[in-house]
């Protein structure tokens, strides 16, 4: 290592020394100030050993170890006997854990929730240790003195903090037996994927029970994304023709809907009548 650079932060530590003895601060506070400075590699010392143990950034546990120190200098008393060091290494650490607890987490869990199921995790284990059988639901609620709803929403919150990559190859078997190996992703299924969606259902027999020219044009511009102008030119007809086609298939379905919505239209509910807006489609291409 250079000289120059480890000169760099010297120099650097200096300056802000300096600067802090030139604010006009309570004593107190200035001398806690410089404690701080004089100590600041504990903060970058705690962040870099737990820099490794997670995937936070190394500025934010730096942050958050000098924010530990500062705490650690506000309240550190000499006539223990411990050394300022390592009471200020102890809380930097412990800031940063605290951080990983509290804020840190994709899904933020209460610290009391958190902190009870570690505690039934415990007994848990110890009953498994003296080769005793599990404790049930209940007694986990009445050995921790609280509810079984406290209790079983603390299970609840630590089953969601799981995270698991979607990329994961499953390699249980199914129902042949055969191993799927396909990843998680391609085994999700939407919610409610099992009930037929009567909304869908509706609307499908809706647009059948349109003329076929109308059924192509919603599902050509609505669905597949063409443009007005690029569908047009695809079926040969002018730009205003098929607005104005859209709009009356559109109004017609929203008339079909506030008259029966809860009723699924059948193809033949329409047969044998006149649809309105054919009368007017038609008047349509003939003024063009």
């Amino acid at each position: 290592m250079s000289r120059k650079s480890v000169r760099a932060p010297i120099k650097k530590l200096e300056k802000r020394s300096n600067h802090e003895r030139r604010r006009c601060l309570p004593e107190l506070i200035q001398k806690r100030n410089q404690a701080v400075l004089d100590h600041l590699g504990l903060a970058h010392l705690a962040a870099s050993r737990e820099a490794a143990k997670g995937t936070e950034e190394k500025d934010d546990l730096i942050q958050e170890a000098s924010l530990g120190l500062i705490k650690a200098m506000e309240k550190f008393d000499a006539s223990l006997g411990f050394q300022v060091s390592s009471y200020g290494m102890a809380r930097a650490k412990g800031q940063i854990l605290h951080f990983r607890r509290d804020r840190c987490q994709i899904i933020r869990v209460p610290w009391r929730l958190r902190d009870l199921y570690v505690r039934g995790m415990r007994l848990q284990q110890k009953q498994l240790q003296k080769q005793l059988s599990q404790f049930t639901q209940k007694q986990l609620a009445e050995k921790l003195k609280v509810s079984e709803a406290r209790w079983q929403k603390a299970i609840e919150y630590q089953w969601q903090t799981r995270i698991v990559s979607l990329d994961q190859i499953n390699n249980s078997r199914g129902e042949d037996g055969d191993p799927a190996n396909l990843p998680l992703l391609d085994q999700l299924k939407s919610p409610g994927q099992n009930e037929p969606d009567q909304q869908c259902i509706w609307l499908k027999n809706a647009i059948r029970s349109l003329n076929r020219d109308q059924q192509r044009w919603l599902y050509a511009h609505y669905i597949n994304g063409l443009s007005i102008r690029q569908l047009a030119r695809q079926e040969k007809i002018h730009q205003a023709v098929l607005q104005r086609g859209l709009k009356v298939a559109l109004e017609q379905l929203q008339l079909w809907a506030k008259k029966s919505p809860e009723v699924i239209i059948s193809q033949s509910s329409l047969t044998q009548q006149q649809r309105p807006w054919q009368l007017m489609l038609q008047n349509l291409s003939a003024i063009h």
